[in-house]
């Protein structure tokens, strides 16, 4: 019984480039982590902030600018919360308004759980 061989290519010469646009930026290299505890802690200081009113009023400075500079951080974080509270609330109205009575996430809730039946 004979085998055939076929060369499709010469392995030493073949030479495959990505187009130019994408060869613009370099690669970053990872740096991997000195231990697993190490990445551990990075992975649950990103999901779980130390104090998220602590992110927020610096949120709230950095916008502001110098008129958050007089402000307390715990007047600035009352000022925050009222103001998140009242976007919530005028948003819940006018969803209101313009879905018969219901929130958004009623009509969603409601019309998904319409499918399914």
């Amino acid at each position: 019984m004979e085998t055939l061989s076929l060369q499709l290519f010469d392995e030493n010469t073949l030479v495959i480039d990505p187009p130019m646009e994408l060869n613009n930026e370099p690669v970053p290299v990872p740096t991997p982590p000195t231990s697993p505890l190490d990445q551990l802690e990075k992975t649950l200081a990103t999901i779980f902030p130390d104090n998220q009113e602590e992110t927020k009023v610096s949120k709230a400075r950095k916008i502001l600018g110098e008129t958050a500079d007089t402000l307390h951080d715990e007047k600035l974080e009352s000022l925050v919360t009222d103001f998140e509270y009242l976007a919530d609330t005028w948003l819940d109205v006018f969803e209101k308004r313009v879905f018969g009575g219901k929130t958004l996430k009623e009509v969603i809730g409601t019309s998904a759980n319409e499918n399914t039946k």
